[in-house]
């Protein structure tokens, strides 16, 4: 699979899954920029929009976290096979820096590991051109459904 099949069927996910979800205009600007298959990871971006903003007029924390979610989540289920069928345990985020409207920014989001009932990703926001300023981490924790017969 190249990153622009990756990044087609992420945008078909968005746009039949969170049609009608809070979220779907910040999603639809999402795009997939590279993937690994070894270190199982994938890196997203996305421009900082009006949408986006706290009333400081910079990237709102809990626009971070719903990226963060889905990111984390379209990496575990191209990553796992059951994937796609799980939920939330444990986000948690530290925030450490701030981005402006305009500014683009890369989700780097890696499975750690993914098990028949457990997965643990980790992702980190960061600026393209300045992969070294972080501007958020954290972890996520999901409890795979197992298939029904």
């Amino acid at each position: 699979m190249t990153v622009g099949e990756l990044d087609a069927a992420v945008r078909e996910h968005f746009r039949t899954f969170y049609a009608t979800s809070y979220g779907v205009e910040i999603m639809q600007t999402m795009r997939t920029t590279a993937f690994d298959i070894p270190t199982k990871t994938v890196v997203f971006r996305f421009p900082v929009r009006e949408p986006m903003l706290n009333p400081v007029g910079t990237l709102h924390g809990g626009a971070l976290l719903m990226i963060a979610d889905v990111t984390t989540s379209i990496a575990l289920g191209f990553f796992h096979p059951e994937g796609f069928a799980s939920v939330s345990v444990d986000l948690t985020c530290q925030f450490v820096s701030s981005a402006k409207p305009g500014d683009s920014v890369d989700v780097r989001c890696v499975v750690t590991k993914a098990g028949r009932s457990m997965a643990f990703m980790r992702f980190e926001f960061t600026e393209p051109d300045r992969p070294d300023k972080v501007l958020a981490s954290g972890v996520h924790t999901k409890f795979i459904f197992k298939p029904k017969m």
